[in-house]
């Protein structure tokens, strides 16, 4: 028989956070990573090296279509990024991916909140799926990041090639990610977003990358932390 509780969702590396001895917390339905047993500790070894964390549970939405800047001038306002570059909100990040397609990853304190990203109107010719369940995304933070994502990738992270806020679609780990240069304060920071079923194996891959540099898992907590 049904209990009438609400379920409560998993991310994609749910396994692995539990494995690692994460303290888990229910955040607008999902289980969420709130720490690994001292956020403090978790935050100066991001800041003096690298760390990862899941922010799967976040909202994420992509709109696709070929009057995307438009819609996205309805819905945002006119700063509206050129292809392969990221603006920043308070609510989070809106990234353009291509000419006609691009994302928005929402803040980790909009997990609970109404999502900007309405279904468009046919007054425009663009659409606005709800992408939360389907990506996974995960944030590479640290001095040592690009030297973690270089083992990975052959996209050109120099920074002047990819500096801060900006994105590229690529390869990585033999996959495709969407990649996002996005940095915390001032931390080097890269959002990755994969398709959920590739999840977990991107989530072993850059954790086996990192650790030559002593990568830390990292949970929100430790994230509040670096971003004061």
């Amino acid at each position: 028989m049904p209990s009438g509780k609400p379920l409560v969702r998993q991310t994609p590396v749910h396994h692995q956070l539990v494995e690692a001895g994460a303290r888990l917390n229910d955040v607008a339905g999902w289980l969420v990573a709130e720490h690994f047993g001292d956020a403090e500790v978790e935050a100066r070894a991001v800041r003096s090296g690298v760390g990862l964390c899941d922010l799967s549970a976040a909202e994420k939405w992509e709109i696709k279509g070929n009057e995307l800047p438009r819609h996205l001038a309805a819905v945002f306002g006119p700063d509206i990024p050129a292809p392969g570059y990221v603006v920043a909100n308070r609510k989070g990040i809106l990234c353009r991916v291509s000419r006609h397609h691009a994302l928005f990853l929402a803040n980790r304190d909009e997990l609970a909140a109404e999502s900007p990203c309405k279904e468009s109107s046919s007054a425009t010719c663009a659409h606005a799926t709800n992408r939360t369940s389907g990506l996974a995304s995960f944030l590479l933070c640290g001095p040592q990041a690009r030297d973690v994502l270089g083992k990975l990738t052959s996209l050109d992270l120099r920074e002047s090639r990819l500096p801060n806020h900006r994105c590229r679609c690529g390869p990585m780990a033999a996959i495709q990610v969407v990649l996002v240069h996005k940095d915390r304060g001032q931390l080097l920071g890269y959002e990755i977003l994969v398709s959920r079923e590739y999840g977990e194996y991107l989530w072993k891959a850059v954790t086996a990358a990192g650790e030559e540099y002593h990568l830390r898992h990292f949970g929100m907590a430790a994230l509040r932390l670096l971003e004061q």
